[in-house]
């Protein structure tokens, strides 16, 4: 299964956890009544959120089951390339262009509204 299944059978034990192909299948058994809740990344089901007719009737909960941060693949003999990619992210975050793109994204009236909170560009790996 997906971390996000992984995670939510070891933070609760006792849930029964159902597994869904993708996540319009998911979504939509949340709005048939058939689970009462769906997990995965903030940021998706902000967007299957915003997409949804009836977003009204449904919320994110602000509870964290995990800690998944992001990350970009890359080549592992290409040093230059990871300096490059590493540099101009901390670079992005630090003059304050990483927060223009999330709120551009992410603002309140967009389709995709959600919190910046704790997400931030940094070099640390945990």
């Amino acid at each position: 299964g997906s971390t996000s299944e992984q995670n939510a059978a070891k933070a609760l034990p006792r849930a029964t956890i159902l597994s869904f192909d993708d996540y319009p299948q998911a979504f939509l058994a949340l709005q048939q009544g058939k689970v009462v809740a769906v997990t995965t990344d903030e940021t998706i089901l902000a967007g299957i959120l915003g997409k949804a007719p009836n977003k009204d009737q449904f919320e994110i909960a602000d509870l964290r089951i995990s800690d998944e941060p992001y990350g970009i693949g890359l080549r592992k003999d290409s040093p230059k390339m990871l300096k490059f990619v590493n540099d101009t992210l901390l670079e992005m975050e630090k003059n304050g262009e990483a927060k223009k793109i999330w709120d551009k994204w992410f603002n309140p009236k967009s389709d995709q509204p959600m919190e910046r909170g704790k997400f931030k560009i940094t070099a640390d790996r945990k």
